[in-house]
């Protein structure tokens, strides 16, 4: 399914050029806190994450979600190719712009996870009819970050809607379709006793301006939890927030808005490696989530039958 003409390079995948489509290669790094590409590699997580996608896809494919998805072989997806405008993100959004990406990641919530930090757009229009009394949601709240800037940034929907030159009914149907994922998506983990805290989508236009699902689903862009126990890459944030790097990182940010990565890597602030049992821990993360979604999808077992309930079985008992 690879070809040689890379197209990009991201801090966890590759985007290769195949036919008139394109594949996603999926590596065995992993990115937090918009930092890139981390020390340590997490091993068959490419292999796991291309699974994964290929698994959702098909579950979305059985309810009539549109999406890109078009094939899986390995640590790959093929996926249909659109535009995504690197170069001139500002610039390039009209009214009549297709067959491209939108610009915004579409963050969907049953639950705040950080109460603290959301509590200061409880305010919004949008969010004016919601009950906030307890922070958790029967359908779920959607809101909007940037895509293509050099840092993430939480929008409204003002603001969204003008990046992105989208229509009134335009962001009417991408919210519908993003709680519609969401909504599926957690009907899916609750069969295995799990629930969907949140997580992320991102959404294309078609030739004909109809909006559907693109980039991938897997569990580095969903906050899943069992018994208060998190299913994702969160105590690696949380390894990561104990140390100077994050502390300087957070300064940084602050001080060097558009070039701190850069400025942080010159005075040679750089991440530490993971410790080998928080390293284990991913690892065996990844597999068992992997082996449970083809269990819920397909109806099967893999011939590993590492699952999430044996993965908690081992978290709990190392902090006995």
């Amino acid at each position: 399914m690879l070809t040689n003409e890379l197209i990009y390079s991201g801090s966890v995948k590759d985007i290769y050029k195949s036919d008139s489509d394109i594949v996603f290669k999926f590596s065995d790094r992993y990115s937090i806190f918009d930092w890139g590409e981390m020390p340590d590699h997490i091993l068959n997580k490419g292999q796991s994450l291309a699974t994964m996608g290929s698994l959702f896809f098909k579950y979305l494919n059985q309810h009539n979600i549109p999406n890109h998805y078009i094939g899986h072989d390995q640590d790959t997806l093929k996926v249909k190719k659109i535009h995504v405008p690197y170069d001139n993100p500002v610039s390039y959004y009209t009214p009549t712009s297709h067959s491209c990406l939108i610009p915004l990641e579409v963050i969907f919530r049953f639950k705040i996870f950080n109460t603290a930090s959301f509590k200061e757009k409880i305010d919004r229009v949008e969010f004016s009819d919601l009950d906030f009394t307890n922070y958790e949601f029967a359908h779920p709240l959607v809101e909007f970050s940037t895509k293509l800037e050099a840092s993430d940034r939480y929008i409204d929907y003002k603001e969204a809607k003008e990046i992105s030159s989208l229509s009134e009914d335009e962001l009417s149907n991408l919210i519908s379709l993003a709680q519609r994922v969401a909504i599926l998506l957690k009907d899916l983990f609750s069969q295995n006793q799990l629930d969907l805290i949140d997580g992320k989508l991102e959404f294309a236009f078609d030739e004909n301006r109809n909006i559907f699902l693109v980039d991938t689903i897997g569990l580095d862009e969903l906050r899943i939890e069992r018994h208060g126990v998190l299913l994702s890459k969160e105590f690696l944030r949380d390894f990561y927030k104990s140390t100077l790097w994050f502390g300087n990182l957070q300064k940084f940010k602050t001080d060097f808005q558009t070039n701190w990565k850069d400025e942080m890597t010159k005075h040679h602030l750089t991440p530490d490696h993971l410790p080998r049992e928080v390293l284990e821990q991913v690892q065996n993360l990844y597999r068992a989530f992997t082996n449970t979604l083809s269990k819920l999808v397909e109806s099967k077992k893999t011939s590993d039958d590492y699952q999430i309930e044996h993965y908690f079985q081992q978290y709990y008992k190392g902090r006995q």
